[in-house]
């Protein structure tokens, strides 16, 4: 991947965090938490290396910023091509409902991305990407999502990673003062 390309991604993903965070509206709901198992495809740049991840992550929100983790691996061959990473990760809910929300995010960690059989040595690993989760319903803790993201050792890494999930896990929002002071009236006889 050339040092273009990743600023091309890398700048703009930095500018719509900061820009974001300035602008975001104070009256949508509260950011909820989630954990997901997540699944799809993913591809080296060079040599074009397409395969599978497999993974999971969460977060909760601290802040108003979406503060979790996220770790992945691709089931390979003895000298194939490999990528497995886990990272920290910070993502912030840009547009928000009752039971969705939308976010980019940011990673570090450590992990393994190679193209070409070699050595599994681990690396430093750099993450962007953009995360949706919804709630099957406003009081449902089931939720599905999507991930996109990409991951790389360093901006003219040849062995950065580009992948597409899905996702199926639960979430939790927490209690506001409001909802339980409603739910307390509900119950009084």
């Amino acid at each position: 991947m050339s040092r273009r390309v990743a600023k091309a991604i890398l700048y703009p993903l930095a500018a719509l965090l900061t820009c974001a965070g300035v602008a975001r509206a104070q009256w949508a709901p509260d950011p909820f938490a989630a954990a997901a198992l997540m699944a799809g495809p993913q591809g080296f740049a060079r040599p074009p290396v397409n395969g599978a991840v497999v993974g999971g992550y969460a977060y909760v929100p601290l802040g108003g910023v979406l503060v979790g983790a996220q770790g992945g691996a691709a089931p390979s061959a003895p000298n194939a091509s490999r990528a497995a990473y886990a990272i920290a990760t910070a993502g912030l809910p840009v547009y928000r409902g009752l039971a969705w929300q939308t976010y980019p995010f940011l990673g570090a960690g450590r992990g393994i991305l190679r193209a070409r059989s070699g050595s599994d040595a681990t690396h430093l690993v750099l993450a962007a990407g953009l995360g949706f989760d919804a709630m099957i319903g406003p009081e449902s803790r089931i939720t599905v999502g999507s991930r996109v993201g990409y991951l790389t050792r360093s901006a003219g890494d040849d062995d950065s990673v580009a992948y597409v999930t899905v996702s199926l896990g639960f979430a939790t929002r927490r209690a506001t003062r409001e909802a339980t002071i409603a739910a307390r009236r509900m119950a009084e006889p």
